[in-house]
């Protein structure tokens, strides 16, 4: 009985672990041009976005869309960002002036 509680218990703490890993890999992360002055916090298609000095980051809630697009939607309400990232996926640097043209 004792093996089977704690095989219950490793299964519940590992779901855990995998659920929290999931949702940490869809957080956005834009870096900006020009830090903001104080911490702000604005809402983009949806998705709220924390900013602090020169990094803003957002959960994954909101629109999904390409991340591209996603980026220069971004840059029109927060400014010019140098680096955008959702989870491991990061936009290249012709993608990054693109997205803020």
């Amino acid at each position: 009985m004792k093996s089977l509680a704690a095989t219950l218990v490793g299964s519940a703490v590992f779901g855990a672990l995998i659920a929290t890993a999931a949702l940490a890999a869809q957080i956005t992360e834009a870096t900006l041009a020009a830090p903001v002055a104080e911490r702000r916090q604005v809402i983009v298609d949806g998705k709220l976005w924390t900013c602090e000095a020169a990094r803003c980051v957002s959960g994954n809630t909101g629109i999904s869309q390409p991340l591209t697009r996603e980026c220069a939607r971004a840059a029109r309400v927060l400014g010019p960002i140098v680096a955008y990232r959702r989870g491991e996926t990061a936009l290249t640097a012709n993608q990054i002036k693109a997205c803020n043209d």
